[in-house]
């Protein structure tokens, strides 16, 4: 069985006749139990799997004047994810015969992430400029337990039956993971109206994060039409 719930919620306020600000939240869950099973997979193996994201988006519009409209804006999200094994013990293959024991898919994942941007833009009679900047820190977090404690294999019932496994594996070590990144980047880009029939835009974009190396990232562009 699957079990799913969304809700959503949407609402902008005239702060002004030239500000407007606008406001989005988001929020699921999702269930699901005796995940895993097959013809061949007792109902020892199974899992459950529960999930929650929730979303929240903020924004705020400003018209300047007749030509400048500046737009700031605010996400956060979190997501967290959960797989929960119903018996826990070694794991039992037996090939083209059954897969028994207990069930070892033990995970989670908590991931979160807050972004902040904003938008300059002008636009004149022949001449069209975009300046934005944005910021993103993620912060993540997982945890797996695939087969900690183990699985026997068996090439036949037979072999089963009388006690003589093909192999035992079993996985080790630290089963977390956590990281953290601030991502960075700005542009800014212009389109110039020569004539009726003639366009040219250039611009740059820079991009930058933690955990590289490597910081001058620029990309300048220029393109015609």
């Amino acid at each position: 069985p699957n079990s799913n719930r969304q809700v959503n919620s949407r609402t902008q306020y005239a702060i002004n006749k030239n500000n407007t600000f606008y406001a989005n939240y988001t929020l699921q869950k999702q269930e699901s139990k005796n995940q895993g099973l097959s013809d061949f997979t007792l109902l020892s193996r199974a899992s459950n799997r529960n999930s929650k994201s929730t979303e929240v988006q903020l924004r705020e519009t400003s018209i300047l004047n007749s030509k400048m409209v500046h737009e700031v804006r605010f996400q956060y999200s979190h997501d967290q994810n959960q797989t929960t094994p119903q018996t826990t013990g070694v794991a039992i293959n037996v090939l083209d015969t059954f897969n028994g024991g207990g069930g070892q898919s033990k995970s989670s994942t908590n991931n979160r992430d807050q972004e902040f941007g904003n938008l300059l833009m002008y636009s004149g009679t022949k001449w069209t400029v975009k300046i934005g900047s944005q910021g993103v820190f993620r912060k993540n977090h997982s945890l797996s337990e695939s087969n900690f404690v183990g699985t026997w294999t068996f090439s036949s019932l037979g072999d089963y039956l009388n006690g003589t496994p093909l192999q035992f594996t079993r996985t080790s070590g630290d089963p977390s993971l956590d990281s953290r990144q601030f991502e960075i980047a700005t542009f800014i880009q212009s389109d110039l109206k020569v004539s009726k029939k003639f366009n040219v835009s250039f611009g740059v974009r820079f991009e930058d994060q933690t955990n590289i190396s490597d910081h001058n990232n620029f990309d300048p562009r220029m393109g015609f039409a």
